[in-house]
């Protein structure tokens, strides 16, 4: 089973000393018997470098999310804010990653 990464966003610090991309991960599978997966994933280093430390958040619905929101408190501090939307169209801040 091979896994495969999709960007949605990239941001750098404010100085550009790291850089974080968010990505949608799945699994692609030969045989339609082995369960595929789907995954979120913030990927994280330094400004210029290849990416390869990553945190994954299993189980999380991308199917609602409206936008995400990238708020550098400094070079080194992150905070990733989820907005989903609702039923009704309107939209809510669902969670703040950090």
């Amino acid at each position: 089973m091979e896994t495969i990464g999709f960007s949605i966003q990239t941001s750098t610090s404010p100085n550009q000393v790291h850089i974080i991309e968010l990505k949608e991960m799945s699994s692609v599978t030969e045989d339609i018997k082995d369960k595929s997966y789907h995954s979120f994933r913030i990927y994280y280093g330094e400004y210029g470098s290849l990416l390869e430390r990553y945190k994954d958040f299993y189980s999380f619905d991308l199917t609602t999310v409206e936008h995400f929101e990238i708020l550098w408190i400094d070079d080194n501090l992150v905070t990733v804010k989820v907005f989903r939307k609702k039923d009704d169209g309107s939209t809510f801040e669902a969670k703040s990653i950090k």
